[in-house]
């Protein structure tokens, strides 16, 4: 590889700018990286492409092979309520974690993140597509090389540019909030609902944890409703609108699992019982493992909304952690729902 980089028409090299090869050694296989300068920004994407290329057809003359899936089966296997004897090639997992490293790489520096967020904040007042020198001067960064070389670190995955203009693309709005919102620290503070325990009686608080937003008990701690964080803090939007947008993550959870679908990554789940009477969703696509009660599922469907309506009650009035249906639990004796199997006791990190 060091051969097919020093060689490379695009290339850069002295002794400030030196190349670097890294060499990683994993279980079946071993990742092999280099590191250089271009001579041009512009050519970044051509020179990766270039020794990429040259790289591989050297490994192929010298008889080097793509790994290949290993004879062994087991740890690596996903369970969704059967046995299955799925597992990822080598290659694979190398492919997933180059493309993760090279995402996470280009959002790696203060500068891009502040060129998301000068986006976004232009977007929000119908600004965009931003020019050039209006995107440099809120950036704050006088040198034009410099900030080319941030730009082209996001151009084309998370900006799109055309005649000189700049604007957010999907991606670059979702990876603006993650860096903004989600890695910020939080207020940890609880949030007081307008709702008591029904077990106990206690007021109903919801509170941060491990990443995610419980409501429980301030008295018994019994938990009534768990979502993912919401984009937004009670410290922005004031404590009503802040339930109001807790409630609708919890309903899209539970909306997106009573259809089947995973709310990470929207692909197919498994469905199984636990033996204390809660639903397991199993995702094959992001492993991801959610449980619910029954509840949860019938909480927005037609038949249920209906039937409250008949009686005069709005269940889309009522935040979800109000219903005492929504925490209900099937006893351990009882029959299991159709299609699904019991499994022996509930896997740890589950949300």
């Amino acid at each position: 590889m060091e051969d097919a980089i020093v060689t490379s028409q695009y290339v850069y090299v002295d002794d400030d700018h030196l190349v670097a090869v890294l060499v990683d050694d994993e279980a079946y296989y071993r990742t092999i990286r280099g590191k250089a300068y271009v001579a041009d920004l512009r050519d970044e994407f051509a020179f990766e492409s270039d020794v990429t290329r040259r790289t591989l057809a050297a490994f192929a003359e010298r008889g080097i092979e793509t790994p290949t899936v290993p004879p062994r089966l087991g740890e690596n296997a996903f369970h969704a309520g059967r046995d299955s004897d799925r597992v990822e090639s080598p290659r694979a997992m190398t492919d997933d974690a180059a493309a993760a490293e090279a995402y996470f790489e280009s959002l790696a520096d203060p500068t891009r993140i502040r060129i998301l967020a000068v986006l976004a904040r232009a977007d929000a007042a119908g600004e965009t597509p931003l020019p050039y020198s209006d995107l440099q001067s809120r950036v704050g960064v006088r040198d034009n090389g410099r900030l080319n070389y941030h730009l082209s670190r996001l151009d084309g995955r998370f900006l799109a540019r055309d005649d000189g203009e700049y604007a957010l693309r999907p991606s670059g709005r979702f990876a603006h909030l993650v860096a903004v919102r989600c890695c910020r620290d939080a207020d940890r503070s609880p949030v007081e609902t307008d709702a008591d325990c029904h077990a106990c009686g206690g007021r109903l608080v919801a509170r941060r944890d491990d990443g995610a937003f419980v409501v429980a008990c301030s008295e018994c701690e019994r938990t009534a409703a768990r979502a993912a964080t919401p984009f937004v803090t009670p410290s922005e939007v004031g404590r009503a609108a802040f339930l109001d947008a807790l409630d609708r993550t919890i309903r899209e959870r539970a909306g997106f699992l009573s259809r089947g679908l995973c709310p990470w990554c929207r692909s197919p789940t498994a469905l199984s019982a636990d033996a204390d009477g809660r639903f397991c969703h199993r995702c094959a696509s992001c492993s991801g493992v959610h449980r619910t009660t029954p509840g949860e599922l019938l909480v927005d469907h037609p038949e249920v909304v209906a039937f409250h309506r008949r009686h005069g009650v709005d269940v889309g009035e009522r935040r979800v952690w109000t219903s005492r249906s929504w925490r209900a639990r099937r006893r351990p004796s009882a029959p299991a729902i159709r299609g699904a199997s019991p499994s022996p006791s509930p896997s740890t990190g589950a949300t």
